[in-house]
């Protein structure tokens, strides 16, 4: 058989665990611990396996001191508990806060926990303690605790306790819910560029070089020292001056005599014109702009207007005891008249020669209109901020409406009575004698509904007085102390008005959210036309419109034509952010202000318009009042040795005698060439190794000299290859040179050189297969002489080959 409390060794032999023994390890050797048999505090010894003797107390016998004689002598209950007999032995009767058969087991007082508040509970003998938030006092954190008594309120007028928390009236300049927050007070005050430093309930403000005052706002006046001289005008800028000075005068301070500018006067539109030291300067009316003050000035980009009517707008001004200066609107432009019409519209009374809602239009003009808009509306409760013909337009509404509930919607005044809205509250007015709340009763000003939240009604004649609640305050007990109003938590204007223990903010017009903190979105839907941006303010937008447009929606599009940009009787397009001149004959440019068809003046004569004429081998035309002319270097002239009289030479060259091998055609007698007196010939060629290059290119001449006449030179045939009207055509805009060498191979061969600057004509000659050969082949010219004595030419090397190698193009004439 196997070990029951044991591991088999070998055959009938265990090996025990501990406190088992016997042959099979079945006994017992720890009876009083495996089963704990003596009872009532009796003591248990093992006496072998499975064997034990129980030691009984005082009062009990018994095997397992199972029989009680005196139980409650060995004092059994605990922490103060009373020992009862029985026949079974005792019962103890437990001091409050204890329990178990011995009174050892304190009972648990925080369970369930009796702490409000979040408090929590600590347990004692028979009772518990809380421990409470700072807000909560009491046994079990029920009663509201005085939280000013800590001081927490660190800038603050006074403390004032509230149920379940406090609040500190700050000191101006601080708060936070215990008044350690220091306000910023920069706000954008200083204005031109100062930067804002934030104190305790204040600021100073670091102004920018050229300012002054408190918010930066003065502009140093750097004119007060008279610094112009010689009856200068100072015009005071930012952080500087500049001298306007009277004529003949210039320089930084009108100290240097210098040219009048103003000279005839420049400034248009009665404006006074001043010398600066390289230009001048118009000193514009107040209605004009520019340079030369030609432009009407948009007050409205940078000055507040309000629009009287559809066609007056009034502006802030100066000149004005009452500040202010009434302008038309200019919505009509310069071509025509605004007319007021009821109910804030307009119309146009246009000039002569223009029509469209603005006056915008000719008969000529392709200007497109957006249909549907009309322009100036004007109403009650709104400003219509309006710019003629801006690139920057604005419209704003200012409305000032308390879109509050309206506590009178249900009609709450009987017997006529006239109900009279409030904030969370109505009153009415009652009429022929009726009185109360509702005008409900001839002879009670008291009704059940007079006083809210459980307040007291007494009447007092003509009116009734309501004696309110804890908590409860106003005529009729609407408004709660210490309510979740205070502080009013709704912002930019907005009122709070308690709903139970919450509250709810009724905010104002451009405002939304349920703390009145979000800017109601006026962009939405978009309301700029034309690509215009929109840009969101409170309660306003206004519309930024693209390049050509203007208007409060930017609906219209500009008439470019309209400051009659095109001159000397052109008629002008207008077109989108621009216009388009069509120019009378003999005008051209942009504004018609170039002349066309101007004669040329040269050394010789006058040349008309588009008159050619030849310039020795070189062509001429005039274009417009510029000459333009061929550039083919000519080369020598030829001449007579020792001729006698006039002298046939330029000046400064001198008649050198043709070298022996230049004579193509014998006898070259008494023929020379005009050469610089200081300079011999030059002979100018391409690469000894024929090669085309980039702007250079050999070609060999092949003449059939039996047919030519006597007494020519290389140089003669060189200089009729100069006069070809191909080289003519293109050296208009490259420089062409053309030198002639006899052949050492042939007498009857000339190698020609063609050097071009730069070297692209080089490959139009040869794109077009060398024009010189069909010009000489099928045009009968005046170079026809020689072209009749062609055999053949031949040019090194080919582009159209392509080859890389050195190959002849042969044309047979």
């Amino acid at each position: 058989p196997g070990c029951v409390h044991g591991t088999c060794i070998e055959p009938w032999q265990c090996l025990c665990e501990t406190n088992w023994g016997g042959q099979l390890c079945d006994k017992d050797l720890n009876y009083c611990g495996t089963h704990p048999p003596c009872l009532n505090g009796g003591t248990c010894s093992n006496t072998g396996p499975d064997k034990y003797q129980c030691s009984c107390p005082e009062g009990y016998s018994g095997q397992n001191c199972e029989i009680a004689e005196h139980a409650c002598l060995s004092d059994p209950c605990h922490n103060g508990g009373s020992c009862l007999e029985t026949s079974t032995g005792f019962e103890c009767v437990c001091a409050p806060g204890w329990a178990g058969p011995t009174c050892t087991d304190n009972i648990d007082d925080c369970s369930p926990n009796p702490c409000g508040h979040g408090g929590t509970c600590q347990d004692l003998v028979d009772g518990f303690k809380c421990i409470c938030p700072p807000q909560w006092t009491g046994k079990t954190c029920q009663l509201d605790a005085n939280e000013c008594e800590g001081k927490p309120c660190v800038n603050a007028n006074s403390c004032r306790n509230l149920i379940g928390s406090y609040y500190c009236d700050c000191i101006t300049g601080w708060s936070g819910h215990n008044c350690d927050i220091n306000i910023n007070d920069c706000r954008g005050q200083c204005q031109n560029g100062g930067s804002c430093r934030d104190l305790v309930n204040g600021y100073r403000c670091i102004c920018s070089p050229g300012y002054a005052g408190d918010h930066c706002e003065k502009d140093i006046n750097e004119c007060a020292s008279n610094p112009c001289m010689n009856g200068g005008h100072c015009q005071d800028e930012i952080n500087g001056f500049q001298c306007l000075c009277p004529a003949g005068f210039s320089g930084n301070l009108c100290q240097v005599r210098s040219m009048d500018y103003c000279e005839p006067n420049p400034c248009q539109n009665g404006a006074q014109c001043f010398n600066l030291a390289m230009d001048y300067f118009c000193n514009c009316p107040e209605d004009y702009e520019g340079k030369n003050c030609s432009h009407l000035k948009d007050h409205c980009r940078t000055t507040p207007c309000e629009v009287i009517d559809s066609c007056t707008v009034a502006v802030a001004s100066n000149s004005t005891p009452e500040g202010v200066r009434y302008i038309s609107s200019n919505v009509c432009g310069p071509h025509g008249k605004c007319k007021s019409q009821a109910g804030g519209k307009f119309t146009c009374e246009c000039n002569k020669g223009f029509t469209g809602t603005y006056c915008h239009e000719t008969p000529n003009s392709f200007q497109i209109i957006s249909s549907g808009y009309t322009s100036g509306l004007i109403s009650c409760d709104s400003y219509f901020f309006f710019s003629p013909l801006p690139s920057l337009s604005l419209f704003q509404t200012i409305a000032d409406i308390n879109d509050y509930i309206n506590d009178c919607s249900k009609n709450p005044c009987h017997n006529g009575g006239t109900c009279r809205d409030l904030v969370n509250d109505f009153f009415c007015e009652c009429k022929n004698g009726w009185k109360g709340k509702t005008c409900h009763s001839r002879d009670s000003q008291c009704d059940e509904a007079t006083c809210n939240n459980g307040g007291t009604c007494y009447d007092e004649g003509d009116t009734f007085k309501c004696m309110c609640p804890a908590g409860w305050e106003g005529a009729t007990c609407n408004i709660a102390r210490n309510s979740s109003c205070l502080p009013n938590p709704c912002h930019n204007g907005g009122t709070c008005v308690v709903s139970g223990d919450s509250f709810t903010c009724v905010c104002k017009e451009g405002w939304e959210g349920p703390t009145c903190t979000q800017n109601t979105n006026d962009c939405s839907p978009h309301p700029c036309y034309n690509s215009g941006t929109c840009v969101d303010g409170d309660n306003w937008y206004r519309c930024e419109c693209a390049p050509g447009f203007a208007g409060p929606d930017c609906r219209i599009n500009i008439n470019e034509c309209q400051s009659s940009p095109c001159a000397f009787g052109a008629t002008c397009i207008d077109e989108i952010n621009g216009y388009r001149c069509i120019c009378p004959p003999g005008r051209s440019g942009p504004g018609c202000q170039e002349v066309t068809g101007r004669p040329c003046f040269t050394s010789i004569r006058v040349m008309p318009d588009g008159a050619k004429w030849d310039d020795d081998c070189n062509t001429c035309q005039c274009l417009n009042g510029k000459v333009t002319c061929s550039k083919v270097w000519c080369g020598p002239r030829p001449c007579v040795i020792h001729a006698k009289g006039h002298n046939e030479c330029p000046a400064g060259h001198a008649c050198v005698p043709v070298k022996e091998d230049h004579c193509f055609t014998h006898p070259c007698t008494a023929v020379g060439e005009c050469w610089p007196s200081n300079q011999q010939p030059v002979k100018t060629k391409c690469n000894s190794d024929s090669y085309y290059q980039d702007n250079c290119a050999n070609i060999t001449f092949t003449f059939n000299k039996e047919m030519m006449a006597p007494g020519l030179t290389t140089e003669h045939i060189c200089s009729e290859l100069r006069n070809l009207n191909i080289l003519k055509n293109v050296s208009v805009e490259y420089s062409i040179y053309i030198t002639c060498e006899p052949s050492h191979l042939a007498n009857n061969e000339i190698h020609v050189a063609i050097v071009s600057i730069p070297g692209t004509f080089l490959n139009v000659l040869v794109v077009n297969r060398l024009d010189i050969c069909v010009t000489c082949g099928f045009h009968k010219n005046r170079n026809s002489w020689l072209c009749q004595h062609f055999l053949w030419f031949s040019f090194h090397p080919s582009p159209l080959l392509k080859t890389g190698k050195k190959s002849w193009l042969h044309v047979h004439i």
